[in-house]
């Protein structure tokens, strides 16, 4: 019995998928606490619930723009690279992915806060946000891995 293998490499749809859903499901995830704090206000009947939800959506509004600019500049500047050198390599495991995703975030982030100045943040408060951004993007690799790879008739190895 012969053992037929297809195809080695995901289709280009389930790639380009991949790098789009990714960056926004580790935005969406990075932004949940701020969605979570509209919501409630939106909620709430208090006098200052109307004067808090507008300022909570404005904050909201200009958030969901800043880090998905950086999540797809992330994606594509470190991303893109990173995923060309690993299919070179050979293939990529669910958990090469979500590491791989939660290193191309934190290093993102770290390069995007070395330009900052920190001198009155205290180190837990940087470190806090570098860990959420770094499990962000853990979540970024997984959803990656799992737009690429997962179920892909294409790269089952069938036995004949």
């Amino acid at each position: 019995m012969a053992e037929v293998q297809a195809a080695t490499a995901p289709r280009q749809s389930r790639v380009l998928a991949a790098f789009i859903l990714s960056p926004l499901a580790a935005g969406l995830a990075f932004l949940s606490p701020l969605i979570v704090s509209v919501v409630f206000e939106m909620l709430s009947a208090s006098k200052d619930a109307a004067y808090m939800l507008e300022v909570k959506t404005t904050a909201l509004k200009t958030a969901a723009f800043v880090t998905s600019v950086c999540a797809f500049g992330a994606t594509i500047i470190l991303g893109l690279p990173v995923y060309c050198l690993l299919r070179r390599r050979g293939s990529i495991s669910p958990l090469m992915s979500v590491l791989t995703g939660g290193m191309v975030a934190f290093t993102a982030a770290s390069l995007v806060l070395i330009g900052n100045d920190w001198a009155h943040t205290s180190i837990e408060t940087v470190s806090g946000l570098l860990a959420k951004i770094f499990v962000c993007g853990l979540l970024g690799g997984l959803v990656f891995w799992l737009c690429a790879f997962w179920r892909d008739p294409d790269l089952i190895v069938v036995s004949a």
